[in-house]
């Protein structure tokens, strides 16, 4: 049995170590951890059920510092403890499987990402079932990693599943959908699918315009994406008009600068009706937001145990 002045030590210090985490103090995080790990390892048999978050936790703090050596070993520890205590189907398993792609996916290691998030959507729809919303991160994260493989298809296919839940939950057009919309258009543009890629970004672009509080640079990216899509199809009267708006919305960001000019001249050849020198100036510009909202879909790559385990405690409670 673990003693209640252990157990007390051991809350202090992971508070503590979460709370120093969340301030970007990863040294006094380690420390804090690494003191309570100590203090674990000798109550190895009764602390199965903390020691995870502990060892988790750590690696979180390694892997934020870019010590990556230092923090697989503790990822694939929390795992075989997690697996060995509470079966391959325990829903914070999805949170250690996701920290660990994160690892790799930092250090251009998508191919063993992927099985991991693979395995995390597997676990998360076994709980909830594939049409919940809070599948959606996990589809979100492993179509990221399918794109950085150039999976386009599966990235594809995992991001139409995304649309289909919005449409299913009855869930509102936001910010996150129109993402996922522009993100479907760029797969399809890499594919060829032109006319696809121009429904795409029109239904982006629709909902981005209907939010009061949208960012314009992320406007301005999709008006451009948009053009180069008509472009592309030589719907050129079309597109220069959305190149000229992007151009007028673009904000001082340094990239957003460089797309900015590209689009300005690209205008210009569109009105001197040189339309196959706009076309490949608009695809330069193109080619820089591409990369701005594969940053920002990145940005959005998160794990989901935490609300697994507050869906199935919902459950539990409504069934008792």
């Amino acid at each position: 049995m673990i003693d209640e002045t252990q157990q007390g030590l051991w809350e202090s210090y992971i508070g503590a170590a979460k709370s120093a985490y969340k301030n970007g103090e990863f040294e006094r995080c380690k420390k804090m951890l690494g003191s309570a790990l100590a203090e674990m390892e000798g109550n190895i048999h009764n602390v199965q059920s903390i020691l995870p978050e502990v060892l988790c936790g750590l690696a979180n703090a390694y892997r934020e510092q870019g010590k990556y050596a230092e923090a697989e070993p503790l990822y694939l520890r929390a795992l075989s403890i997690r697996k060995e205590t509470f079966g391959a189907n325990d829903p914070a398993l999805t949170m250690v499987l996701a920290e660990l792609a994160k690892l790799y996916c930092q250090q251009g290691e998508f191919a063993k990402a992927e099985p991991l998030l693979r395995q995390s959507l597997r676990i998360t729809e076994q709980i909830i079932g594939p049409n919940h919303p809070t599948v959606i991160p996990c589809l979100n994260s492993l179509a990221i990693v399918c794109y950085a493989e150039e999976k386009f298809a599966d990235a594809e296919n995992l991001y139409r599943r995304i649309v289909h839940i919005f449409k299913l939950s009855g869930l509102p057009k936001n910010k996150d959908l129109a993402q996922t919309l522009s993100f479907l258009g760029l797969l399809c543009h890499a594919q060829g699918k032109l006319s696809e890629a121009e429904d795409f970004f029109r239904r982006s672009l629709s909902i981005r315009e209907s939010l009061p509080d949208a960012d314009q640079e992320e406007l301005a990216e999709n008006l451009n994406a948009l053009g180069l899509v008509l472009c592309e199809q030589g719907k050129n009267a079309d597109a220069q008009p959305l190149c000229k708006a992007a151009l007028e919305i673009r904000d001082t960001a340094s990239a957003g600068e460089i797309g900015a000019k590209l689009c300005e001249m690209s205008d210009v050849f569109c009105s001197q009706k040189k339309f196959a020198q706009a076309s490949e100036l608009c695809h330069q510009s193109f080619e820089i937001d591409k990369a701005n909202l594969c940053e920002k879909l990145a940005c959005m790559f998160s794990s989901i145990g935490t609300r697994l385990l507050s869906v199935k405690e919902k459950r539990r409670g409504t069934n008792a």
